[in-house]
């Protein structure tokens, strides 16, 4: 099978052939038309170039700037440099023009663009001038300079009203990329790959390199979340790292912000037969919850103003459904039911609820579905067809949406009814497990498996680390703090939001034995919280849940017993789950016939 520079060639061989010539479009008006594509932003421009550079092989992308007048704090310039395969010097002329590629021919559609409109409009959308600078391996650097006042002075026009890209020259990138590259690249060198310098810039979203800086290091690592691990983003000298605006990935930006964590929930599948080959393909969803508080630096406040941690932000760019091509995100739907009611969900309507930020969906769709998922030239928006929608629906996706809705609402609930804390004063549940275990076992000292010890000292270590980064006081200050908590408190009871988890959990954090119960779990709701419920009964509760949950710690290290719990404390939950579900009907059958 030939490579993408072999079809490449191929193709700029056959227009040369054929005489097609250079020409941009008729007449001067549409060039400067194409100003007006839309680009929700500077990214999102810079978003084509860098498609490009992935599907030419590229295995870093640098986007630089260059600085002339005005010091370093607003550039003048912007490179986007790629060390793919690079461009014969007759491709680089066509690819300054709309259409200019091969790929529309292409079948398979494994690439991430189709038309060759990316890089001419991105350029032009964000400033006057672009010139496209490409070498193949063992050959000269070849470049194509474009500029948007000689169109306007008919420099480009032999003919009245028809407009040609210039022809190409020999050419080096300027020294400011050349240094770049020697910094950011495999041997501070580029053997082939293409440059393109956008110059005369008037319409950045973001003047300022500070401006850019903080605005699209997130966006580029919440586009390419799932390209980064073959090819490296480099903007301003800084490698881009992975955000998955769901949070659920280890290691990706924001996942471990603070102690709390999104709850991925199981993932699906829904098999589409394209329309157009009429072969299955697959759609690929993804589901989050986020607990009350997510987006707070300090969980006993409201997360705005600045309170509002570095998560929030990420969370609203990608407030809605977030849709991806082929792992690449395109776009995030946050209107599911149009105007007319005809398409999408009837009754979920916009999401902009503060609600909505604590749940995350996901679609992820081949290239084989893209005339059911109408992208948009620019790739800024999606559209999806009625069918869609429909097989979403049928695959389970509107279901899932609203439990993750119901969950948050649900957790909301929870959480006001969470008993008060008194201060550091421990609970008579808490006094109650530390004399019981000290009259169970008089005299002796129950040791702990080497395994248990490693688990005890790890949770202790990431519980003080995280109280630190969170209260913003040094790692040695909550260290203390925690040892001082631990010999009031051996014993100790929390409140966590797990969707789909067991109704507790019992975690050895250093000398503490943590009983952690589950807000998500109806046991809390129905039973443990319920408005019927007495201080007393709840004690009783955490003292029953103290019991069993140090047998659980007791079996760590001991693979028999430690599966036990872990399997059978699923069973048990699951079944308590779809009880007490059951029994609430019948409870409110009862109360009905009392009224």
């Amino acid at each position: 099978m030939a490579t993408q520079l072999e079809l490449q060639i191929e193709y700029a061989n056959a227009l040369d052939a054929n005489k097609v010539d250079y020409t941009f479009a008729i007449g001067e008006a549409f060039v400067e038309s194409m100003r007006s594509t839309h680009y929700k932003h500077t990214g999102t421009a810079i978003d084509e170039l860098i498609d490009n550079a992935i599907e030419a092989g590229a295995n870093t992308v640098s986007v630089a700037f260059g600085f002339k007048k005005n010091g370093e704090k607003k550039p003048d310039a912007i490179a986007i440099i790629d060390n793919g395969h690079g461009m014969p010097p007759n491709m680089v002329r066509r690819a300054a023009s709309w259409g200019g590629t091969h790929r529309h021919q292409n079948e398979t559609r494994e690439g991430m663009g189709r038309f060759g409109f990316g890089l001419p409009s991105a350029s032009v959308n964000q400033g006057k001038r672009f010139t496209i600078y490409s070498k193949l391996r063992g050959e000269d650097w070849y470049a194509v300079t474009v500029d948007l006042d000689e169109v306007a002075e008919l420099k480009y026009s032999s003919v009245p009203g028809k407009v040609e890209v210039p022809g190409y020259q020999k050419a080096s990138p300027p020294d400011w990329v050349l240094k770049n590259v020697e910094e950011n690249f495999p041997e501070g060198e580029l053997n082939h790959g293409t440059v393109v310098v956008w110059e005369k810039l008037d319409r950045l979203t973001w003047s300022t390199v500070n401006g850019l800086r903080n605005n699209l290091l997130s966006h580029f690592g919440t586009i390419y979340r799932n390209y980064l691990s073959q090819t490296q983003i480099v903007f301003d000298n800084t490698i881009v790292g992975a955000v998955d605006p769901l949070f659920i990935t280890p290691g990706a930006r924001f996942f471990d912000e603070d102690s709390q964590r999104a709850v991925a929930l199981e993932p699906g599948e829904i098999t589409v037969r394209s329309a157009r080959t009429g072969k299955p393909c697959k759609i690929k969803v993804r589901y989050a919850s986020m607990p009350v508080g997510f987006y707070a630096s300090d969980k006993t406040k409201p997360a705005s103003g600045s309170n509002a941690n570095a998560r929030m932000r990420v969370k609203n760019d990608n407030l809605g459904i977030v849709v991806c091509r082929m792992g690449r995100q395109i776009h995030v739907v946050d209107k599911i039911t149009a105007n007319d009611g005809t398409q999408g969900w009837a009754g979920i309507g916009r999401l902009a609820n503060n609600d909505d930020r604590y749940w995350g969906l996901e679609i992820d769709f081949p290239a084989d579905l893209d005339e059911e998922f109408t992208i948009s030239n620019s790739k800024q928006d999606v559209v999806m067809s009625d069918r869609i929608w429909q097989l979403l629906k049928e695959g389970g996706v509107l279901t899932g949406l609203k439990s993750l809705k119901k969950m948050y609402s649900d957790a909301k609930a929870a959480e006001k009814s969470k008993p008060a804390e008194e201060s550091n004063k421990p609970r008579p549940s808490e006094v109650a497990a530390k004399e019981g275990s000290e009259q169970s076992r008089p005299g002796r000292v129950h040791p702990m498996s080497q395994e248990r010890e490693e688990q005890a000292k790890k949770n202790f270590e990431e519980f003080f680390k995280n109280a630190a980064k969170e209260r913003k006081v040094p790692e040695k200050v909550a260290k203390e703090e925690l040892e001082a908590e631990t010999k009031e408190r051996p014993y100790k009871v929390e409140f966590e939001t797990m969707p789909d988890a067991p109704f507790y959990r019992m975690e050895q954090r250093g000398a503490m034995k943590v009983l952690k119960i589950n807000m998500a779990h109806r046991f809390y709701r129905d039973i443990y919280a319920n408005q019927s419920s007495t201080s007393f009964m709840r004690y009783a509760l955490e003292v029953v849940l103290f019991s069993i949950g140090e047998g659980e710690l007791d079996a760590i290290g001991n693979v028999s017993k430690e599966s036990f719990y872990h399997v059978e404390k699923l069973e048990w939950s699951k079944k308590m789950n779809v009880m007490l579900g059951v029994l609430s009907e019948y409870a409110d059958e009862d109360d009905e016939e009392a009224a």
